[in-house]
């Protein structure tokens, strides 16, 4: 997961170098003028960067493929996709395989597939070094056998580093990270691909079983339903909220005239417009996730005034008013309902703003405020993390007592809280639209950019946390790798 988040901030990365560099148009870059930044020497950084991106585009377009063949050969394998019938090759299952018409070349689903597999990323960690000596090559660095003696112009002392030295080493940087990033993402798919061959090795695929959740899942289930709801006035919901569900009744109230009146009330014609327009409807309840409730209200709404009258005219007005409710005509119903909305969305507005106002602004302010707070704990304890696996103190992770598996624990407590949160703070920075505005405009985007800048601090620290693990997991057992892991420890502590 923390892979595939930092591969999105890879288009946040180059967004920033544009507006440093200044190449958007119309604008000119972040301390452009203090660089002396000649237009030429602009075009050719710009040519440099393009070299380097089309040297990526070939081995990553292959890993990529590579990583969407394995997670579509976990699904054939857990059963979760149903593999076509003109594959004809060698599966767990014991059927006869046609090589020739898959060309000797395994496909997902094939027993040998994680071999493949495997092959392509082992191709992509050693292509990394064919990326890198273009880089040096354009550079002017010339790298021989023994690292410790590349000739490069670039060794100055710190205080005389040039603004071109530090372009070029963000652009390494940026080269080394996005490699490492779909590399890992490709090892971890990898690992999923293992996980459902043993699986299927297994038997567990072949038969069928209830799943039964265990004690410890249980417990929290039952410790979450008993648990009391806070009661704290700050948790209240808010009048942008109440605002939205009052629009969405309305357009509910105006679909139910459509529904009921477009067949003339003919039953069979007002199931199928109920039909269509709910299946329309879900659209934007996928596409816009954040308003889910009150989409899903405008729905319920919508069947509860067309399945009233419905039921009136299958059980007859007699029956319908046995109850005491008068039996109403759609014309009356959908109105009536919208009236009921409307004043409880009155009440609301009255006890959200007096005597103290409570509003989606001033939940905004406070959360983003535990957010900081929540980040700041996350930071110290990957900070903590970083120093213990350098130090090699972490401890045997099964342990459950262990400085590392409790450090583990810790860090996908806070980082799933946050996660949680930021969610809520774009939810309450939406609803701030729909509030009025009492003393001046709210300044929602400084908002928006404050709440985006600590997702993108967020991501950054957790890929620190991952990349960590090699610290005390080398991917390969390289002796290279093993002895500068060991110096780096060395150089760290000192």
């Amino acid at each position: 997961m923390l892979t595939l988040i930092g591969m999105t901030s890879v288009a946040d990365i180059f967004d920033r170098v544009a507006e440093k560099r200044g190449w958007r148009t119309g604008e000119e870059g972040e301390g452009q003028e203090q660089l002396g930044t000649s237009s030429e020497t602009k075009d050719e950084e710009k040519r440099q960067w393009s070299q380097i991106m089309r040297s990526l585009h070939q081995p990553f377009e292959v890993l990529t493929g590579a990583m969407d063949q394995g997670l579509q050969h976990a699904s054939y394998t857990l059963c979760l996709e149903e593999r076509p019938r003109n594959q004809h090759t060698e599966t767990f299952d014991g059927s006869s395989p046609d090589v020739e018409s898959k060309g000797g070349l395994s496909e997902p689903g094939d027993a040998d597939f994680v071999v493949l597999l495997q092959a392509k990323i082992d191709r992509f960690y050693e292509q990394r070094k064919v990326t890198l000596n273009t880089w040096c090559s354009q550079n002017g660095i010339s790298l021989d056998n023994d690292m410790s003696q590349a000739d490069s112009p670039y060794d100055a002392p710190p205080h005389k580093i040039t603004g071109a030295h530090q372009r070029q080493q963000r652009q390494l940087y940026l080269i080394l990270y996005m490699e490492f990033l779909l590399w890992s993402t490709g090892r971890a798919v990898l690992d999923l691909v293992i996980f459902a061959d043993s699986k299927t090795k297994a038997g567990v695929m072949k038969r069928r079983r209830v799943i039964v959740p265990g004690f410890k899942r249980i417990r929290r289930w039952l410790a979450a339903s008993l648990s009391v709801e806070d009661a704290n006035a700050d948790h209240a919901p808010d009048t942008s909220e109440t605002r939205g569900m009052s629009i969405e009744i309305a357009i509910a109230m105006c679909t139910s005239y459509l529904i009921w009146y477009i067949v003339n009330g003919e039953t069979t014609g007002v199931i199928v417009l109920l039909f269509v327009f709910t299946f329309c409807e879900f659209y934007f309840v996928l596409k816009y996730p954040r308003f889910i409730v009150v989409a899903l209200i405008s729905m319920i709404t919508q069947v509860m005034i067309i399945g009233y009258e419905l039921q009136v005219r299958k059980v007859g007005v007699e029956v319908a008013e046995s109850s005491g409710q008068p039996a109403y005509p759609l014309y009356q119903l959908a109105p009536y309902r919208l009236a009921c909305v409307a004043g409880g969305m009155l009440v609301a507005f009255i006890w959200t703003f007096f005597p103290y106002p409570l509003t989606a602004r001033s939940q905004l302010r406070r959360d983003l405020g535990s957010s900081e707070y929540l980040r700041a704990k996350f930071y110290v304890c990957v900070h903590t993390t970083v120093g213990a696996r350098l130090g090699n103190s972490e401890g045997d992770l099964h342990d459950k007592k262990s400085l590392g598996r409790r450090l583990d624990k810790a860090r996908a407590r806070l980082f799933t809280k946050e996660l949680a949160l930021l969610e809520g703070l774009r939810q309450h920075s939406a609803f701030t639209a729909w509030e009025p505005a009492f003393g001046g405009k709210f300044p929602r985007r400084k908002y928006d950019a404050i709440i985006q800048e600590v997702q993108n601090i967020l991501n950054y620290v957790g890929l620190i946390s991952y990349a960590s693990n090699i610290l005390v997991d080398p991917a390969y057992d390289d002796p290279d790798e093993k002895s500068w892991i060991s110096n780096f420890r060395r150089l760290t502590s000192s």
